[in-house]
């Protein structure tokens, strides 16, 4: 396995990683629902919890629900890449 680390610099992870505070990622295409990811989405590198429907729609969350206007959603067939997983304890979906 191979592993990286991110600098987290926004709240969109508090209150369980600070601004300033160092995230690190198992590298991994595949998420389960309620994962954080880092992802490139609509044309931005986001960190985000996952959740796919069964419609195939993919929702991407902030973990901070006081930045849930940061979540983004993208349809079947969207261009989504997935480049980890963040090693933590498991954070319940919104």
């Amino acid at each position: 396995m191979e592993y990286f680390g991110l600098i987290i610099e926004g709240e969109e992870l508090l209150p369980y990683i600070k601004p300033g505070e160092t995230a690190y990622f198992e590298k991994t295409a595949l998420l389960r629902d309620g994962e954080v990811g880092v992802f490139s989405a609509g044309g931005d590198m986001l960190i985000r919890q996952y959740c796919e429907d069964s419609f195939g729609t993919v929702y991407l969350f902030a973990v901070n629900r006081q930045m849930r206007s940061l979540d983004r959603s993208f349809s079947r067939g969207s261009e989504i890449t997935c480049y980890g997983r963040l090693i933590m304890q498991e954070i319940p979906l919104p």
